[in-house]
């Protein structure tokens, strides 16, 4: 029973792993999608410091969801 438990956590570890990387790696173009979608949401016209500040903070948000479940992943798959 031990066994496929460590089994089934060490797969989900490598999906956080993955999933973290996956958002790290892209998290430039998904805070321009949401950054864009800001801007047709407000009519198609938004000032440039508010649409640099709005796509700051999207990149910024996926960043830290991407650093926080690689994390997770890779400190429980180096654990034990």
């Amino acid at each position: 029973m031990d066994k496929n438990k460590d089994i089934i956590l060490k797969i989900l570890s490598i999906i956080c792993v993955l999933v973290g990387a996956y958002f790290l790696l892209n998290s430039t173009r998904m805070g321009d999608d949401q950054a864009s979608k800001f801007v047709k949401s407000m009519g198609g016209s938004v000032d440039t410091e508010n649409l640099l500040a709005h796509f700051n903070a999207y990149t910024g948000t996926y960043r830290i969801f991407g650093g926080v479940l690689l994390s997770i992943g890779l400190i429980r798959l180096l654990k034990k």
